[in-house]
């Protein structure tokens, strides 16, 4: 489900309680809010290269917000062989 336009305006107002209410830190939350936007998920890849931190520091976030049941996490096969996890809200 994709946020309007409306309940981003209202997420940005209530910025401050949704990070106490959700218990995450401010950056968390806008990788929270960016995952919301991206029907077909995220990786943390994408997160690092948008928010310009570490993949470490994309990592721990995106593990902070599938404790707190805010995303789930898919294994996706790449055609190289490897595979990568792509991150959709719940």
């Amino acid at each position: 489900m994709l946020i309007t336009l409306e309940q981003a305006k209202e997420a940005i107002r209530l910025y401050p309680q949704l990070t106490t209410e959700m218990k995450i830190s401010g950056q968390a939350l806008d990788v929270y809010l960016f995952v919301r936007v991206r029907a077909k998920g995220v990786t943390t890849d994408e997160v690092s290269s948008v928010w310009g931190i570490s993949i470490q520091h994309s990592n721990q976030i995106m593990k902070t917000l599938i404790k707190k049941g805010y995303v789930t996490r898919k294994e996706s096969r790449q055609e190289s062989g490897g595979y990568e996890f792509i991150y959709k809200s719940i």
